[in-house]
């Protein structure tokens, strides 16, 4: 009986010991953080877990509409977004009235009341972008009073974002450059040895101007970069090179302190290596040089 009675104690006490060490073992386990990072700085699989909703509201005088902007976090990251580079372009450039970081924690909704304010209503008549910095970050298009970051894959409201900018840029062009063939034509004299003198002057500036075509387009990302080399330059497929040095944006600073994008022309080799050995810098304000922007 009494050994028997030492042995219960002893299967009681080999429990306590296992018992302790699992509640000490649960204690000491690590608590895995959440991680915190920058809108732009995510993959694109995680950019696709967070949602974006932009949400019309008239207001009672004209000129006084806003947007209201509601993000909601399904990825397993806290993001974090500076309010200021929210941006709507279409008809006109609409930058955010907010200002200051906002971190969305995960699986969590925020809405942000009037994101955009004090807007004329006619600016949603035609086919507009909501981004996030530049379209590298596209987050909806205009649709309506509500439009939610879904419709990216809405291939009419793409095509119809991408034709109204294209033909937009063109008249731009267009009515710039009536304006410049009529001050041109205002200002001849008839004296014909000054019409020579103009014509002297135009072949010197054609020669000055060989390596750089000017234009009055910004640009505002390295597509659009791309698409305009493509253009002017009658080129193929292009690269734009991203910058690590610059939080892997696309943007470079030259030699005479502007900024540009850095895109080089493909070129496919008969050994399978893609090399790039014409290369052009897309200034922001659509200018092209030639060659890369550390020699502009």
């Amino acid at each position: 009986m009494k050994k028997r009675g030492i042995f219960l104690l002893g299967i009681i006490a080999l429990l306590l010991v296992i018992t302790g060490c699992a509640s000490q073992s649960k204690q000491s386990a690590p608590i895995s953080k959440i991680e915190t990072k920058q809108y732009d700085k995510l993959s694109k699989s995680d950019r696709d877990n967070i949602q974006f909703t932009f949400k019309r509201h008239e207001g009672t005088i004209e000129g006084q509409g806003q947007i209201d902007l509601t993000i909601k976090n399904q990825s397993n990251k806290n993001i974090k977004f500076d309010l200021e580079d929210f941006k709507y372009l279409g008809a006109d450039r609409l930058k955010s009235d907010k200002s200051g970081i906002k971190t969305i924690k995960l699986n969590k909704k925020v809405t942000i009341k009037g994101i955009f304010k004090d807007i004329d209503e006619t600016v949603f008549n035609d086919p507009g972008l909501f981004c996030y910095k530049s379209t590298d970050f596209k987050l909806a298009y205009l649709d309506g009073k509500t439009s939610r970051s879904s419709n990216l894959s809405d291939s009419q409201l793409k095509k119809e974002y991408s034709d109204f900018m294209s033909n937009k840029n063109d008249v731009t062009m267009n009515s710039e450059s009536s304006t410049i063939d009529n001050n041109d034509s205002s200002g001849k004299s008839t004296d014909s040895s000054t019409t020579t003198d103009d014509d002297s002057s135009d072949s010197n500036n054609d020669d000055s101007d060989n390596n750089q075509s000017g234009s009055s387009n910004a640009v505002n990302s390295s597509d659009e970069a791309i698409a305009l080399v493509q253009k002017s330059k009658d080129v193929g497929e292009c690269f734009a090179f991203p910058n690590d040095d610059n939080d892997n944006t696309y943007l470079y600073d030259t030699s005479t302190g502007l900024q540009g994008y850095w895109i080089g022309i493909a070129y496919h080799g008969a050994s399978g290596i893609t090399t790039y050995p014409t290369q052009y810098t897309v200034l922001t304000d659509g200018t092209i040089l030639d060659g890369r922007p550390d020699l502009n």
